[in-house]
């Protein structure tokens, strides 16, 4: 029975995916190609066009291996309803909020800096945006040196009625500050 594409299109979606199936089934029986491959071989193959999957294989049989995927590369197209969304993209900055961005950027530039031309100015802001969801790996520092401050800094004693002042450059515990 040959079934023609209209046909094909009236068959529930169950059905059609059994066809592929036997389809597919049919072209692997064709295929001479057979690789020796082991179970813990690592392989690669072409899922669709411009879409390649790396893996180790777990498992196999005379025409069919397992392979547990750890690498997908390429360019793979599927229905936005079969996709769920792992974790949103940051919203994107509309081109008003960029422009008023950089100018506040330039602004603080000019202050802190004085003139620059504007090609610089451009190139250091393009530096900013790469780099300012990095962490100071200084950070939290100022804390520690406030809090031990004492300890790189000597004390000055300027009051003459404490008896710890000594204000005679010759006397052994002066240090000579």
């Amino acid at each position: 029975m040959t079934l023609t594409a209209d046909e094909l299109k009236k068959q529930e979606t169950p059905t059609l995916e059994k066809i592929m199936v036997l389809i597919e089934e049919i072209l692997e029986n064709r295929s001479d190609k057979s690789a020796e491959i082991a179970v813990g071989d690592t392989v690669s193959f072409e899922i669709r066009k411009n879409c390649v999957i790396e893996g180790e294989v777990l498992a196999k049989t005379d025409k069919r291996v397992k392979v547990h995927t750890n690498k997908i590369s390429g360019i793979y197209q599927i229905a936005s309803k079969k996709v769920d969304v792992l974790s949103s993209a940051p919203p994107a900055d509309t081109e008003e909020e960029f422009i008023d961005h950089y100018r506040k950027f330039r602004n603080v530039l000019f202050e802190e800096c004085g003139d620059m031309e504007e090609d610089n100015i451009i190139l250091l802001y393009s530096l900013y945006l790469e780099h300012k969801n990095s962490v100071n790996p200084f950070a939290g520092l100022e804390s520690f040196f406030t809090q031990y401050s004492s300890l790189f800094k000597p004390h000055t004693n300027n009051d003459p009625e404490d008896p710890d002042f000594d204000d005679d450059p010759f006397s052994s515990n002066t240090s000579g500050m």
